[in-house]
């Protein structure tokens, strides 16, 4: 199973079918976001999380948050086809539409930092 770029994933397979176990190295209040919004548009085709208790989603291996979803079976494409581009934008547009209705009590945490966009208005170029 590919481990991913950001998130360990280990594969486990029981008599229950297969899990994916993933060990997050975002903090808490981010894995809590994306939980939250993968719950709300459970509808897609999104791993659908396993909960350990009464919608509780995000457990500690240690100190390192980690969650449980189920396995969905598919293959990486190897050629980018016009209906593989028709059905990601089919997909694109149903996660926009359900994630208009989402709505979170805590204040997002974002998880990359991005820089305040430059002004280029008052940019100087240099001249030969």
């Amino acid at each position: 199973m590919p481990l991913g770029l950001i998130n360990e994933k280990i594969l486990l397979t029981t008599s229950k079918g297969k899990y994916v176990v993933r060990l997050s190295i975002r903090i808490p209040k981010q894995l809590g976001f994306e939980v939250a919004l993968l719950n709300h548009i459970r509808s897609l085709k999104v791993p659908q999380l396993v909960s350990y208790q009464s919608n509780k989603f995000m457990s500690f291996y240690g100190r390192t948050p980690f969650i449980i979803y189920k396995y969905i079976d598919g293959v990486i494409p190897k050629r980018i086809t016009e209906s593989l581009v028709r059905e990601i934008g089919v997909f694109q547009g149903k996660f926009h539409i359900l994630g208009k209705s989402f709505k979170l009590r805590v204040k997002r945490d974002y998880y990359y930092d991005f820089s305040p966009p430059v002004s280029y208005t008052h940019l100087t170029l240099p001249t030969n």
